[in-house]
């Protein structure tokens, strides 16, 4: 509960914003994957990463080549966690989602750009040890796996703090991340 003796939601996205995406790609017989992470809920398609729902606004991302237009788009603003837009991923804020047309046409931008889009490597794949893969790189990954992110932490702040950014910052990326 909040100090106004309401209780707060658990969630990190608008779970009926999450719905009107399940019901327009169902709608549109597109299969899809959900995967909560990055403190939301996205949406992968073919193993990319499609669309998100985040907070109350859809991330969506879309061909760099249609960034600039887009962001000329009711609700749409640069999707900026580190004071560094990523190009080809936009917010869209709740004005620029209020009819289905909307969220729909957000929605075919980020479907017509999928296929092009790189697909994440596997964490698996990534993080496992094949029999080819040298000792050095084995005791990397292990130290990765073991180090507490209490150790990490302070480094995080400091390298923060020594490129003008603040505590606060570092906490606000965080959470986004971990939800």
């Amino acid at each position: 509960m909040n100090p106004k003796g309401r209780q707060r939601s658990l969630m990190a996205f608008d779970e009926r914003l999450a719905e009107r995406v399940r019901r327009a790609f169902r709608k549109a017989r597109v299969v899809f994957e959900e995967k909560r992470m990055m403190g939301g809920l996205c949406f992968m398609v073919d193993g990319r990463m499609c669309v998100g729902v985040e907070r109350d606004r859809l991330m969506a991302r879309i061909d760099p080549d249609t960034y600039g237009n887009a962001l000329q788009r009711k609700g749409c603003v640069p999707m900026d966690l580190t004071g560094r837009p990523m190009r080809g991923f936009v917010f869209v804020n709740p004005a620029g989602l209020s009819s289905d047309a909307e969220l729909n046409s957000w929605l075919k931008l980020a479907l017509e750009f999928n296929p092009k889009a790189k697909a994440s490597k596997s964490k698996t794949a990534a993080a496992s040890s094949s029999p080819g893969q040298p000792p050095a790189h084995q005791a990397t990954i292990h130290r990765i796996c073991t180090t507490s992110f209490a150790s990490v932490y302070p480094l995080y702040v400091a390298k923060a703090e020594r490129k003008g950014r603040k505590k606060e910052e570092v906490d606000a990326v965080i959470r986004w991340l971990t939800g």
